[in-house]
C-alpha cells in the first residue's frame, strides 16, 4: 500500500470557529497541505508538543503513552487512511512481542500520539486527492478557503435539527441562489423522511 509522509507544518486557528483550529500537515515535497480541524483541546494539546513545551502534568496522550511502554507496545506508524463527509478516519500500528496489531483512532488522537511516540505520521494517496489544498492558497487565501469549508459543511452536519417545512423553505432558497450541492443535500434529507 503507497503511502504519503507528512509533517505538521503549522497549527492555524480557525477564525470561523470558537477555539477549534486547523493541523497543517505537508508532505515532502512541501507542496500540498492537508488541513484537519480538530477541537480546542485537541489542538491545544498538539501546539504544546509542536512547541516543546512540557505540561506540568500528563495529559491524555502522555498516559497513553506511559502506559504502552509498561505494556511494552511500541506505536510503529500513524496512518490517515479515509476521509468521507469532512472527516478524517486514522489507524495506529502498534508492535506487541513481534505481532502487528492496528487500531481505529480519531485524527486528532493519532497526531498527537505520533508527536509523543516520536513516529511517522502517512496519509494515502486518495486521501491527499480528496482533502490536500495547495499550498499556496493555504498561505495566499486562508480565510477566503475557510469561508467555503463552512459554508459547504454547515448544510450537511446540521439539517437533522429542521422541521420539514424548514428544509423546504432552505431548498427553495437555495435553488432561487443556485446552490445546486447545497440543494442536493437538502432534497436528500426531505426524502428521506417521507
Amino acid at each position: 500500500m503507497q503511502k504519503i509522509r507528512v509533517h505538521i507544518l503549522q497549527i492555524r486557528e480557525n477564525f470561523n470557529s470558537t477555539r477549534s483550529c486547523f493541523i497543517d500537515l505537508i508532505d515532502d515535497s512541501r507542496k500540498v497541505v492537508l488541513p484537519i480541524l480538530v477541537g480546542p483541546c485537541e489542538g491545544q494539546v498538539i501546539q504544546l508538543h509542536f512547541d516543546g513545551a512540557i505540561p506540568p502534568r500528563p495529559f491524555t496522550h502522555d498516559l497513553i503513552f506511559n502506559m504502552a511502554g509498561a505494556l511494552e507496545f511500541d506505536l510503529q506508524e500513524v496512518v490517515i487512511r479515509k476521509f468521507e463527509e469532512g472527516i478524517f478516519y486514522a489507524s495506529l500500528t502498534w508492535l506487541k512481542n513481534g505481532e502487528r496489531i492496528t487500531t481505529d483512532s480519531r485524527t486528532s488522537d493519532a497526531i498527537a500520539l505520533a508527536q509523543r511516540f516520536d513516529i511517522p505520521i502517512f496519509v494515502l494517496p486518495q486521501v491527499i486527492r480528496e482533502a490536500g489544498v495547495n499550498r499556496e492558497v493555504i498561505e495566499d487565501d486562508w480565510d477566503l478557503l475557510m469561508e467555503e469549508m463552512e459554508e459547504e459543511a454547515l448544510p450537511a452536519q446540521g439539517l437533522g435539527v429542521y422541521t420539514l417545512a424548514e428544509l423546504e423553505e432552505q431548498l427553495a432558497e437555495a435553488l432561487d441562489q443556485e446552490e445546486y450541492e447545497k440543494a442536493a443535500r437538502i432534497r436528500d434529507e426531505i426524502e428521506k423522511r417521507k
